[in-house]
């Protein structure tokens, strides 16, 4: 059982890992705001690779964040049996 309860502290310091450069690779709520408001010279497709690349990171921090949450219950649970 150590030697579970220890892979799974190294999964989870891993995914607390990416999931902090996940969440700091993603632009703030402002960007398109401050591009609307001062006349954000972008073109469509540079918009269109933004708006694909802000999707995937949204998706991978709501999915990093549920194994984390999942791997603190298993660990807790082994460590209590």
């Amino acid at each position: 059982m150590d030697t579970l309860v220890l892979v799974m502290t190294i999964v989870l310091i891993v995914i607390s890992v990416a999931l902090v450069a996940i969440i700091l690779f993603q632009s703030g709520r402002n960007a398109n705001v401050s591009d609307a408001i001062g006349g954000g010279l972008g073109s469509s497709a540079a918009r269109n690779k933004s708006a694909a690349k802000d999707l995937f990171l949204k998706r991978a921090t709501i999915i990093f964040s549920i194994l984390f949450v999942l791997i603190i219950l298993v660990v807790n649970i082994i460590e209590v049996v």
